[in-house]
């Protein structure tokens, strides 16, 4: 292959592959962190309180369980994140890929083009849109378990 073919991958500098290690160490770390409190006792119920909505209405909020189902996946019961809270589980597997990316990134120093054309074309409105469908359908979800443990025969 000539000079003047372009690859299919992209050769990231050092700085790049550090800002890619530094997310990889971010997330890892966070993670690392939730399971260090839980192990120690740490009441995150405490520092959070309970959901005001639920307090007021008796219905859970769009994000009721997340913080439980953080916790879970930390802990790595990833069946149990999912089935907690579908939004949080799903969160929580993104932000495992992206880390996982970022590692494979700073390791290796390649980056795929398609990759990279994708991300320069991304529309931050339409992954916060995104965002917001995922966390209504775990909404959804969560009061669909409630409805029909109040309504069992």
């Amino acid at each position: 292959m000539s000079e003047s073919q372009p690859t299919n991958w992209i050769h990231l500098n050092r700085r790049q592959r550090g800002i890619a290690l530094a997310w990889f160490a971010t997330i890892m770390g966070c993670g690392l962190i939730l399971l260090l409190l839980q192990k120690m006792g740490f009441d995150f119920g405490h520092v959070l309180g309970p959901c005001g909505l639920k307090q007021r209405t008796g219905y859970t909020c769009p994000t009721c369980g997340m913080t439980t189902a953080t916790l879970a996946f930390a802990r790595g019961q990833w069946l149990l994140a999912w089935q907690i809270q579908p939004a949080a589980g799903f969160f929580c597997i993104l932000l495992l890929l992206i880390a996982l990316s970022g590692l494979w990134l700073a390791a290796t120093g390649l980056l795929p083009r398609k990759l990279a054309q994708f991300y320069r074309e991304l529309k931050w409105r339409y992954v916060l849109l995104c965002a917001g469908i995922i966390i209504l359908a775990g909404w959804a979800v969560t009061l669909a378990r409630a409805w029909t443990s109040m309504h069992q025969w």
